[in-house]
C-alpha cells in the first residue's frame, strides 16, 4: 500500500505509470504498471484515486521496488510518497454474495459497484478502504484497514457465514482459483526480465492515448509492429 498525495501527485504519476491517471475520477481506479525505460516490468498494481491521495494496491514483495523507482524519479514535484504496507492488512472477500454479506453486515456502508473502484471503510479502522477487485473470476472485494480492524471485520463475517454459505479458503485452494481465472501474479507468471506486453496486461493496464510515460516507446512498438 503506497500513498501519494500533494499537488502535483496526478502530474507524477501520470508521468511514471501505463494507465491514465488524470482520467480518474475521486473514487474510481485502474489496473496499471510502473516500467524501466525498455518497458521491463517494475511492478504491478491497482491505481486508485481519492479525494486527497492515491493509493497503489501491489503484490507486497514489489513494494520496496516501487517506492525506490518513484523515488528516483521524483526530482522537484510537490508531493509526498509513503509505503503504509507495514501497518495495513488486507483481506479479500470474493464470491457472488460477497456484497449481500458485507451489506448485511455494514448497512450504514456504500460499497462500490465498478471494478477498481473504492470508498473508505469505516468498520476497518483509521483511513480503512475497501476496493471493488475479483481476484478468483467472481466478484469480490478487497478490504484494506489496520490489523486490528481487519481482525474485527474477519471475527464477523465468520459469525455471519453460514447464512452466506462464506467458506475460508487456503492458500493452495486460492491459487487454483487465481490460475482459472488468469490473473497473473508476481513471481509466478510475471517478474523484472519480462516487458509489459508479454504478460498479457496490456489490455487492462495501458493507455495508448495518454501522453508520455517511461517505457512507452517499447510498450507502443510492440502494439504497432507486434516485436519490440
Amino acid at each position: 500500500r503506497i500513498e501519494v498525495c500533494g499537488p502535483d501527485a496526478a502530474i507524477f504519476l501520470h508521468s511514471q505509470t501505463t494507465n491514465d491517471v488524470q482520467a480518474l475520477d475521486s473514487g474510481q481506479g485502474h489496473a496499471s504498471a510502473s516500467l524501466v525505460p525498455k518497458a521491463h516490468l517494475v511492478a504491478t498494481y491497482s491505481l486508485h484515486r481519492l479525494e486527497d491521495r492515491y493509493v497503489l494496491l501491489g503484490d507486497s514483495c514489489r513494494r520496496q521496488a516501487l517506492g525506490e523507482h518513484l523515488e528516483k524519479y521524483h526530482v522537484s514535484e510537490d508531493l509526498q510518497i509513503a509505503d503504509h504496507t507495514e501497518e495495513s492488512a488486507f483481506l479479500l472477500v470474493q464470491g457472488p454474495r460477497s456484497g449481500s454479506l458485507l451489506q448485511r453486515l455494514w448497512p450504514e456502508e456504500e460499497l462500490p459497484s465498478q471494478e477498481h473502484a473504492i470508498r473508505p471503510f469505516g468498520p476497518g479502522g483509521e483511513d480503512a478502504l475497501i476496493v471493488r477487485r475479483s481476484e478468483t473470476g467472481e466478484s469480490g472485494f478487497l478490504l484494506v484497514g489496520t490489523p486490528e480492524g481487519i481482525q474485527e471485520i474477519q471475527g464477523r463475517i465468520r459469525e455471519a457465514g453460514p447464512d452466506f454459505d462464506h467458506v475460508e479458503i487456503s492458500a493452495e485452494v486460492f491459487e487454483i482459483l487465481r490460475l482459472e481465472a488468469g490473473v497473473p501474479r508476481w513471481g509466478e507468471d510475471m517478474d523484472e526480465t519480462q516487458i509489459l506486453p508479454e504478460t498479457g496486461l496490456e489490455q487492462q493496464a495501458v493507455s495508448y492515448q495518454k501522453g508520455c510515460y517511461l517505457g512507452q516507446e517499447v510498450v507502443a512498438r510492440v502494439k504497432t509492429y507486434g516485436a519490440v
